[in-house]
């Protein structure tokens, strides 16, 4: 462990990140309270969703468009009759099963690891007032690898190759190493508290 995160670090994180992007997450609240559930959902819905979750966490799905159009990833989210249960219990096969079922699509051409992690992690705490799951993105890997696991080789290796090959287990399993080790596993919503501690502190946007 490489440095020390207290309960009222990530709480503050948490406040300011309310604070500023407010009306971003009520955006989120909206529109994924509005339409629950994936399986069976019209386009409309769920592109919705898609491109809500998308622009307000700058996940650049535009950016792979010839590989994986809305279209197709919406198709793709409305078709999949395990994904509303998985995200409910806050399973980690969720995110693993969507971004599968992408890159079925494009032969494995465009993996959208990334906003998978933030799609079923908003569905889980909107939907199911859960905090089961963990934001993944390259702001998160590099606070991993760069500045909590600075000085530990063995576990940089390991958070890499799992950026790398996209094992969302392994880097949530990383996560939750923070978290038992600065005794914060009692915290209400400790996963959402960390993740905008991580995010603010990475971008200079911490109180004071």
């Amino acid at each position: 462990m490489g440095m020390t995160i207290t309960k009222e670090m990530i709480e503050s994180a948490y406040a300011e990140n309310q604070r500023q992007f407010g009306g971003d997450l009520q955006l989120l609240d909206d529109v994924i309270g509005a339409h629950p559930k994936n399986f069976g959902e019209s386009m409309a819905a769920v592109a919705a969703k898609v491109a809500v979750v998308d622009v307000t966490n700058s996940t650049q799905l535009h950016k792979a468009r010839e590989k994986l159009p809305l279209h197709a990833l919406v198709d793709v989210i409305r078709g999949m009759e395990d994904l509303d249960s998985l995200i409910e219990q806050g399973s980690p096969q969720a995110v693993e099963r969507l971004v599968e079922e992408a890159l079925k699509y494009n032969n494995g051409s465009y993996t959208p690891f990334s906003f998978a992690t933030k799609y079923c992690c908003y569905h889980n705490r909107i939907v199911y007032g859960g905090d089961s799951f963990s934001i993944i993105d390259s702001t998160v890997y590099e606070w991993l690898h760069d500045t909590y696991y600075k000085g530990d080789s063995k576990v940089r290796r390991e958070v890499s190759r799992c950026y790398r090959k996209h094992i969302y287990t392994g880097l949530y399993d990383a996560l939750s190493k923070v978290i038992e080790d600065n005794g914060l596993g009692g915290v209400e919503k400790v996963r959402a508290k960390l993740d905008s501690y991580i995010y603010m502190s990475k971008t200079g946007r911490l109180p004071g």
